[in-house]
């Protein structure tokens, strides 16, 4: 599909041509697959498809892609041929770090995931936090040299920076938060005072009601992106809540078994 239509693979290739480079190993196209749990009736078909489109929307705007759906499986999925070169840069998808990759499609299917959730269908994507943190927790735990006590209180340090950590990105997104919804209401009084004044120059003929609708509309370009960007940083914020509260879970089940812990040697050498 491109676009919403239906299109033959010789087209797309023609289109695609003039993108991909004539080297063997040049890696111009990804090939992706989203899929969902879920018996393949109408609804649950329109959902996926809806889903997977949001979510190229959403992290491969400029990109050109090719989508597929495969029906006939309990699993129903789609399969998705990205053109990975920029249709106004016409420069490939790069990424400097390997951190930076995985933190890309860690984002890409917590937002598969939320949309999936927005229209019904349970799913939950475990972060990268989670996932390391699981890593980091078997790592100390292999260091023979360390005893239990001294793993435990390594878990705990790690718990404790990285609930810190988490804490810090709230705070600068609530400052964001604040900063642009600021904004908007100074812009918005800006809006009145231009919309007033275009209404008065419209009726009286003046020319100058031009200009004050260019202003107008740059007034409301500028509110719409501020406006954007709050909803974004909203939806961020919210993702960041439950993997504190999953950090603390971890902290909690901690402190619980060193409380016993110490309650036992007491108990020892009373």
């Amino acid at each position: 599909m491109k676009k919403g239509e239906e299109v033959l693979a010789k087209e797309v290739l023609k289109d695609w041509n003039n993108d991909f480079s004539k080297s063997e190993n040049a890696k111009d196209a990804w090939h992706l697959m989203f899929s969902i749990k879920e018996s393949a009736t109408p609804k649950n078909l329109e959902i996926l498809k809806k889903s997977v489109q949001r979510v190229m929307d959403n992290n491969f705007l400029g990109y050109k892609y090719v989508m597929v759906l495969h029906t006939h499986q309990n699993n129903p999925h789609a399969h998705i041929v990205l053109n990975k070169r920029n249709i106004l840069t016409k420069k490939k998808i790069h990424f400097n770090k390997k951190e930076d990759i995985k933190e890309f499609w860690d984002d890409v299917r917590n937002n598969f995931s939320m949309t999936l959730n927005n229209k019904g269908l349970r799913y939950y994507n475990h972060s990268i936090l989670e996932k390391d943190l699981k890593k980091e927790c078997e790592r100390i735990k292999r260091n023979l040299y360390l005893d239990e006590y001294e793993t435990k209180n390594d878990l705990n340090e790690i718990l404790l920076n990285s609930i810190k950590r988490e804490n810090i990105k709230i705070e600068k997104k609530k400052s964001r938060i604040d900063f642009f919804s600021e904004e908007n209401k100074i812009l918005k009084d800006e809006r009145k005072n231009l919309l007033n004044l275009f209404n008065q120059y419209k009726k009286k003929n003046n020319k100058k009601f031009y200009k004050i609708g260019r202003d107008l509309k740059l007034n409301n370009k500028k509110i719409n992106e501020n406006e954007k960007i709050i909803l974004n940083e909203i939806k961020e914020l919210k993702e960041i809540y439950p993997k504190i509260e999953i950090l603390n879970k971890e902290l909690n089940k901690l402190t619980y078994e060193k409380n016993n812990r110490c309650k036992k040697i007491r108990n020892v050498f009373r």
